[in-house]
């Protein structure tokens, strides 16, 4: 079943996060035993993480209407690595009567993997092993039911049919001598965009197969239609940011959430490439991950990562994310004081901006050096505060950047430090191993 969906309409009630939340919280009060609510707060962190995804959940449910406008719609071409296109289905919309559509129902399921089609294993003989078209299967199955009378891709006789697959052949000549450049909208591979994220092949089989065979770094496609499950996720990311200047916290990596302003830029992740010791391999541990920018870029690069956040709404934001993008870095959603540093040494540890969180109080600030004790770790890049600033101002440590370095330097196993530039928001940005 394929669903579309009407524009948004104005006015629509919008359940407020913030009042969900008080109102949520005064409601189990006045219900709930005394013991029931001591239970809960023990339990806050969990507690919080699932009321966010009842939240969402509520809305998606109860006002779609909401969430079928595509907030961060854009009429253009994105630049993708063919390996990500990894799915087809068997839905294929138009690619232009259908642009910019967002599509609800079951029409992204089952997914297919695009590698599986008949067409790249019939080329994929032909360009590694040099066989000639009548050698593949799909050049005869398809010579057959030409002689049958069936009319395929305008070819009526075997005449017709090897001139196409000697065009198809001067196609993958031209991409081979000269890259994949699409002059019109018609020769451009298109996508489509799943309910979770992922990039499902639309249209433009042929060039794909070449891009993918000829391992073409990036190309440029554009996206035909969008799941309905995936915008409301996008509108999901508007709420967000609209008590936040309009911006997300670090970039986002997915094709369709380029565009979405964020506050850090790739800066920080482009320093720390520059000076890294292990390259393209290696253990990361990311400290309050956020949205878990920092392990989608570490491992692109060939890192294994574990991402550390106990924020819920962070952690929705994250796991989302992470689904979108098909990675395998680890999550782990407790406070870093609860992990286990005992059989495990990190090449790379983030700590960016997030330590003088633990120095604002005595009782986290002895944890922070516990846990600096306990850590097995390479090289760490540190972003540390600038003590000025209003947040500081009253914690229990209130260190500058020098301080900060040398207080890591006399806790942990590390030995020397240098800095390697500034943040965006001009935050000195070091180097310790």
């Amino acid at each position: 079943m394929v669903k579309d969906l009407p524009g948004n309409k104005k006015g629509s009630y919008k359940l407020g996060d913030i009042t969900y939340l008080l109102w949520l919280k005064k409601i189990l009060k006045k219900v709930l035993p005394k013991h029931i609510i001591q239970w809960l707060n023990r339990r806050k962190e969990n507690v919080q993480y699932r009321s966010w995804r009842i939240l969402w959940s509520i809305q998606e449910q109860t006002m779609p209407q909401k969430y079928c406008h595509d907030p961060y719609e854009t009429n253009k071409y994105y630049w993708v690595n063919p390996k990500k296109i990894r799915y087809r289905t068997s839905k294929e919309f138009h690619y232009f009567r259908d642009h910019n559509r967002v599509v609800g129902g079951i029409w992204d399921i089952p997914l297919l993997f695009f590698e599986d089609n008949d067409f790249l294993q019939a080329y994929s003989q032909r360009a590694k092993k040099g066989e000639q078209w009548s050698d593949t299967q799909y050049y005869r199955l398809y010579l057959a039911e030409i002689l049958a009378g069936k009319v395929k891709w305008g070819c009526r006789n075997k005449e017709e049919w090897d001139k196409r697959c000697a065009m198809l052949d001067s196609i993958y000549q031209e991409i081979k001598s000269n890259g994949y450049h699409p002059q019109k909208i018609e020769d451009y591979i298109s996508v489509n965009i799943g309910r979770d994220g992922q990039l499902i092949f639309n249209n433009g089989r042929h060039r794909l197969t070449f891009c993918k065979l000829l391992e073409v770094s990036e190309i440029p496609v554009r996206i035909t239609v969008r799941h309905a499950k995936w915008v409301m996720f996008k509108n999901q990311i508007l709420e967000y940011t609209k008590s936040r200047g309009g911006k997300v916290y670090a970039p986002l990596t997915h094709i369709d959430l380029q565009s979405i302003p964020s506050v850090y830029g790739h800066k920080r992740y482009e320093l720390i490439q520059k000076n890294i010791s292990a390259i393209h391999k290696g253990i990361v541990l990311d400290i309050g991950s956020h949205w878990g920018f920092f392990c989608h870029k570490f491992e692109e690069s060939g890192f294994d990562c574990l991402a550390v956040e106990n924020d819920p709404k962070n952690l929705y934001f994250l796991e989302k994310l992470k689904r979108a993008e098909e990675r395998n870095f680890s999550v782990f959603n407790k406070s870093i004081f609860s992990l286990d540093l005992d059989n495990e040494k990190y090449d790379i540890v983030l700590a960016l901006a997030v330590f003088h969180h633990f120095t604002k109080e005595e009782n986290t600030y002895n944890q922070l050096i516990h846990f600096l004790k306990n850590l097995h770790v390479g090289e760490m890049y540190f972003e540390p505060p600038d003590p000025e600033e209003p947040q500081m101002q009253n914690a229990f440590r209130n260190l500058n950047s020098r301080e900060f370095v040398k207080f890591i330097i006399k806790n942990s196993c590390l030995s020397y430090f240098k800095q390697i530039g500034f943040a965006e928001d001009g935050r000195e940005l070091y180097k310790i191993w």
